[in-house]
């Protein structure tokens, strides 16, 4: 069977990430802790390991009904059913995942450079384009919609202490710790590349990857 490996070249989005916040807010770093505020909205090392996640996996097998296309093997496509008839012996989605996380999807982070390559192999070219974008897309959205419950949640926390206190000092300072939260809150809604840009896009293989026949003969 041919084997086709599609990449996407991603970098962090240096707009959104933990340590840019941590910058902004400066001396209010204590503050900021003290309140249990977050404050880093879409840090490059949660954003990575959710793409490697099995949980992000499952999630992604579901939404598009991959199970019978990964265990094609044990799926009947004319009775739309598994091969076999005991359900103890029936895979599941355990089995997808396991499937996806060790041989289709892979991903790896330049110690030097930090750019983060998602590679997705299948046997069908553009299916693998398909899917490595797709991945991508889900994981600015997932990391755009967590920092979008904390910034809104955060906001709703520094709303109520600023009308709870008198004292001018604490009170600016809530305002600043304000301000930076809604700045949050107005990136992650105006910006759907939130946690990784797009350096490289997927592109439909023309070679495959899989087998190497001229080293299997060298071999041989």
């Amino acid at each position: 069977t041919e084997w086709y490996r599609a990449d996407v070249l991603l970098i962090q989005n240096e707009d959104n990430s933990g340590q840019t916040l941590a910058r902004q807010l400066g001396g209010l770093g204590s503050l900021v802790s003290l309140a249990g505020i977050s404050a880093g909205s879409a840090d490059s090392t949660e954003a990575l390991a959710v793409l490697k996640s099995r949980d992000f996996a499952r999630s992604f097998i579901k939404d598009r009904g991959l199970l019978p296309v990964l265990l094609h093997d044990e799926w009947d496509e004319e009775a739309e059913a598994w091969k076999a008839k005991n359900s103890e012996d029936q895979p599941d989605i355990r089995d997808a995942v396991e499937y996806f996380d060790e041989s289709i999807r892979s991903v790896t982070r330049d110690t030097r450079t930090q750019l983060v390559t998602l590679s997705i192999r299948w046997t069908d070219p553009e299916l693998a384009a398909e899917w490595a974008t797709d991945l991508v897309a889900r994981l600015n959205e997932t990391m755009r919609s967590r920092a979008l419950r904390d910034a809104e949640r955060n906001v709703a926390y520094l709303e109520e202490q600023l009308t709870q206190t008198n004292i001018a000092t604490l009170r600016d300072s809530i305002g600043n710790l304000l301000e930076t939260e809604l700045q949050k809150l107005m990136l992650a809604k105006g910006n759907d590349e939130f946690a990784y840009r797009v350096v490289d896009p997927a592109e439909v293989p023309k070679l495959r990857d899989w087998p190497r026949r001229s080293l299997i003969v060298v071999i041989a």
